[in-house]
């Protein structure tokens, strides 16, 4: 079993982003995602991949604590499922 740290690092797990990010800081949404989800449809670029027409480089890596490569996949298989155009 790995462990799941809340904040900070893991040697197992890796480094961990703010889980309280999007209540607090960057997105200022101010509610959890069981409180209001309609905040956090209304932000989440997943949800509007079909309206992408610019062209788009998705780059992740083991170390980037941001945005991890989960979410990486996450974008291209929108992208892929919404039937925009793609190169690779």
């Amino acid at each position: 079993m790995v462990p799941i740290p809340i904040a900070g690092t893991s040697e197992t797990a890796g480094p961990v982003r703010n889980v309280h990010a999007a209540e607090k800081s960057q997105d200022r949404l101010k509610a959890t995602l069981w409180q209001q989800p309609q905040k956090y449809v209304a932000h989440s670029a997943i949800m509007f991949a079909d309206r992408i027409t610019t062209p788009l480089l998705l780059m992740t890596g083991n170390e980037h604590s941001n945005v991890p490569a989960n979410n990486t996949r996450e974008m291209f298989y929108a992208l892929v499922v919404s039937g925009t155009p793609w190169s690779g």
